[in-house]
């Protein structure tokens, strides 16, 4: 599992949310309140933003987490969260469509993992070098190929 969501994991404090078809400046508002109940509840340290639309093409996605990353640098929740964004058609900047890295990202629906950097500080510490992460990910999947092709 994932250093950065293992330890919220083990503990039950992932916060879930559903978003339904909304406008993105609905989007945005949802968001930023899953940030603030994240923040204040006391339970959860961090969360997945599930959009339920299958309107929310990767594009759109990488729209929101953008606007939404940006209204938070400019909220009292500044430095608190980053969002990790998870799509079926994810895929790595400059990266080809197929290629098998791309799927370290992927996941069933369009989704931003609500990321507090509080757990970023513990998974480096007990990891070490976070970077490690993606490239294991990637070896993994590489390794792996076509066995581990996403459902459409």
């Amino acid at each position: 599992m994932c250093p950065f969501a293992q330890f919220p994991f083990n503990q039950d404090a992932i916060y879930y949310s559903e978003l339904d078809d909304q406008s993105i400046p609905q989007y945005l508002e949802a968001l930023f309140l899953d940030c603030k109940l994240i923040t204040n509840s006391g339970q959860f340290s961090t969360g997945f933003a599930i959009f339920n639309s299958s309107a929310v093409n990767f594009d759109l996605l990488l729209d929101i987490k953008m606007l939404a990353s940006d209204l938070l640098e400019q909220s009292e929740l500044a430095g608190v969260f980053q969002l990790v964004p998870f799509h079926p058609q994810f895929r790595f900047q400059d990266s080809d469509a197929e290629n098998p890295l791309n799927r370290v990202n992927q996941s069933p629906y369009a989704m931003l993992h609500i990321l507090a950097e509080d757990d970023v500080t513990r998974a480096k510490k007990e990891y070490g070098d976070t970077q490690r992460i993606l490239t294991n990910n990637q070896d993994t999947l590489q390794r792996l190929g076509d066995e581990v092709e996403p459902e459409n």
